[in-house]
């Protein structure tokens, strides 16, 4: 029996009754890899290779060392014979520890694989990571820069002169370059090829012919040859959250603060720095050249500085090429190599601030978007998204340099239309806010948030407020749900209510109405609502304008008021109806019945459940805790709301914790967990400056404040502080979990 690596790997696997097959599938290889390294057609296998063979067969450290030891042996320098080095990274490549390792493996066992993605994420310093990671193992790398070929006939003469093989007479073809490598194992590492991608069907025949030859390419846009494995490159990790672990960990905050300190700004994360830097990356969004193009900016500009208009400004390194030099080059070399149709639509594009569908795009253009979107996702100026309904975006850096192209009339008219159509978008959330479909809708416009600031703002600026009146009526609870209450009401505010139509104008006093409830400003509410129903009385927008005047008028202490816009809705169905129904409750409360609020506040609950909406369930939910529990029926009270805070901290609605959560902390003081209630309190402190959101109810706000007052005196300050301190601090778990306990008190 030989001792080649072959006739090693081939013993180890039928001593262990292993086919071909078999071992290809355990190692990640394909059979025809397997078989060609136990023929001897593969000799001196990769070590990433070996390894996993290794691991494949479960080889003992003695087995491991014979297969090992089969491999002959490599050279541990760069082959003279081309006279050229090989390429070694310029720099630590940072956050690609994952695709580098990836790269590797897949060459392996790939002839071609190809990395793509926009200008300025990083492929070339990743295949020089590559390169200089297979040097240090002794292969033969050479690098081919392509990126100044325009002719695809010359790609072949460019490899052959960076192999340093003499010209022929009849020139460099595929058989003649494949003759003078003679067999000879190499890696060609083909940089930049996007501009030469009619040549590909000559690459392909050169990796189909050339066996000892692996291709490593960098293209931002894929050869599309059946050889190709393609590894798209994506931007670095942004962090998850400002905290400082989650940003010292990200990639792109890592690139960053590397880049920064090489350029003289020493910045240590803490809790005033991690968000900012976290805010940096998200508006470069990731992309490596903007990172390092911002990072050298911070010599002048500081962190702070970077948050400004001028962080991509500059000349940028100079020991890049000038086609990389800035972003506004980087994106000019994928547009020239568009057509006229794509570099259109590239420049529209640049109206969405948030991933748009092909329908969107289509109802922005009026031709046909299939192929010239096509164009710029294979360019890599657009983005699609994972998920099953194609979706898109640009990243930040290359939408701001789409934009400026977009200039004059046209210009106006798409942002015209851009603004229309998310007015639209909100139109057709109203309704849906207030049914069962409130939790994927609220994703819908968390996903489109940009997109609707940008149409708001671009309506005020053409001063279309009877459109921003309109906007904002639809999705005020929105607002409310997701912390955006307040800069509601400062773009109502700047809104002549009385100047405009009186549909549009009760629709901007309904919202303002609905914002002033959540802030606790319940005289301005007031007014609010009284507009509104003045304006506009009928239907359903007139319903939900005297439900809003009748709660006012139940916070404000004056549940007689109330009564008659109550009466006036009798009847009504759906969210309307409930929400009545919690009116009412509310006017026994408030009026001294509370054994009358309980079925009322039963029957909101019901009609919410039929409902189907979180938001409304959680208010009810809380009005009949509330009753129950100044009744002294502790176990239903605090179940109702357990189930309140699971709902709101699982679809992150501050707005009803502020509510419920006092009153949990109000049983915890009732049942002697003073520490636990301290929590409670504390975390609906932090939800409450979030959120702008203020309880307004006076029975629940004079509850709490009494419950406050004992639990401080009970507690001591020190260990109130301590307690009150670990509740601002609690996440969604925390809150399901405490409240948890509480039910497995009473």
């Amino acid at each position: 029996m030989g001792d080649g690596f072959g006739d090693v790997l081939r013993a180890l696997r039928e001593s262990r009754s292993l086919t071909q097959e078999e071992l290809a599938d355990r190692a990640g290889l394909t059979v025809k890899a397997v078989g060609a390294l136990e023929r001897g057609e593969r000799r001196r296998p990769y070590p990433h290779t070996v390894r996993s063979l290794a691991t494949a067969l479960g080889l003992d450290d003695a087995d491991t060392g014979r297969l090992v030891g089969a491999v002959p042996g490599r050279r541990t320098t760069t082959p003279a014979d081309d006279g050229r080095p090989a390429p070694v990274p310029h720099e630590d490549l940072v956050g690609r520890d994952r695709e580098l390792s990836d790269v590797l493996g897949l060459l392996e066992h790939r002839r071609l694989v190809t990395l793509t993605g926009p200008g300025g994420v990083g492929k070339t310093t990743l295949a020089r990571a590559v390169a200089g990671a297979l040097t240090g193992q002794g292969e033969r790398v050479t690098a081919v820069d392509l990126a100044d070929v325009r002719d695809p006939d010359l790609v072949l003469p460019r490899i052959a002169a960076a192999l340093g093989l003499p010209e022929t007479p009849t020139g460099t073809t595929v058989d003649s370059l494949v003759a003078a490598l003679g067999g000879r194992r190499q890696v060609l590492l083909l940089d930049n090829l996007e501009q030469v991608l009619d040549g590909a069907p000559t690459l392909a025949r050169l990796v189909e012919t050339a066996p000892d030859v692996r291709f490593l390419a960098t293209s931002r846009a894929p050869l599309r040859v059946r050889a190709e494995h393609e590894v798209r490159l994506g931007p670095l990790d942004l962090p998850d959250t400002d905290a400082v672990g989650d940003v010292a960990a990200s990639p792109a905050a890592r690139l960053l603060l590397d880049r920064m300190a090489a350029a003289g700004t020493q910045v240590g994360l803490d809790d005033r720095t991690a968000p900012l830097v976290a805010e940096v990356c998200r508006r470069l969004d990731g992309l490596p050249l903007a990172v390092e193009l911002a990072a050298a900016r911070s010599r002048v500009l500081g962190l702070d500085g970077l948050l400004g208009e001028n962080a991509l400004s500059g000349r940028g390194f100079r020991d890049l090429p000038d086609r990389q030099r800035t972003i506004a080059a980087v994106v000019t070399w994928s547009h020239d190599l568009l057509d006229v149709e794509a570099q259109d639509l590239f420049a529209a594009l640049s109206v969405f601030h948030s991933p748009f569908t092909i329908a969107t795009v289509e109802a922005l253009v009026d031709d046909g978007v299939l192929e010239p979107l096509s164009a710029l996702v294979e360019q890599s100026l657009v983005v699609r998204l994972p998920g099953t309904v194609p979706r898109f975006r640009l990243l930040h850096p290359i939408r701001e340099q789409a934009a400026a192209r977009l200039a004059g009339p046209d210009g106006d008219v798409l942002r015209d239309r851009h603004a229309s159509l998310f007015e639209q978008v909100a139109a057709d959330a109203g309704p849906a806010l207030l049914d069962h479909r409130l939790v994927d809708t609220l994703a819908r416009l968390d996903a489109e948030d940009a997109d609707l600031r940008a149409a708001v703002a671009h309506l005020l600026a053409t001063g279309r407020h009877g459109a921003v009146a309109r906007t904002l009526g639809h999705v005020w609870l929105r607002l409310a749900l997701r912390n955006h209450g307040l800069e509601g009401l400062e773009t109502l505010a700047r809104l002549d209510l009385e100047a405009l139509d009186p549909a549009d104008a009760a629709a901007g006093h309904r919202a303002a109405a609905g914002l002033r409830l959540l802030t606790g400003d319940l005289p301005r509410m007031h007014e609010h609502a009284t507009a509104a129903v003045a304006l506009d009385g009928e239907g359903q927008a007139g319903v939900e304008a005297r439900l809003l005047l009748a709660n006012a008028e139940v916070f404000l202490g004056r549940p007689d008021a109330a009564q008659p816009h109550l009466d006036v809705t009798a009847g009504v169905p759906g969210y309307a109806g409930a929400y009545r129904a919690m009116i009412l409750a509310q006017v026994s409360i408030s009026s001294g019945d509370v054994l009358a609020a309980i079925p009322l506040a039963q029957d909101a609950v019901d009609r919410a459940r039929a409902v189907g909406n979180d938001f409304l369930l959680m208010a009810t939910l809380n009005v009949l805790a509330g009753a129950l529990s100044l009744t002294g029926e502790a176990a239903s009270s605090a179940r109702f709301l357990a189930e309140s805070v699971t709902r709101a901290a699982r679809t992150a609605m501050a707005w009803p914790m502020t509510y419920s959560l006092p009153g949990l902390a109000g049983l915890a003081v009732r049942l002697g967990r003073y520490e636990l209630a301290a929590r409670f309190f504390g975390a609906s402190a932090s939800l409450a400056a979030r959120s702008a959101a203020d309880r307004s109810f006076p029975v629940s706000r004079e509850q709490a404040d009494r419950d406050l007052a004992e639990l401080r005196a009970r507690l001591g300050g020190d260990a109130f502080r301590a307690a009150w301190d670990a509740g601002r601090a609690a996440g969604a778990e925390d809150l399901e979990a405490w409240a948890d306990e509480i039910l497995g008190t009473v």
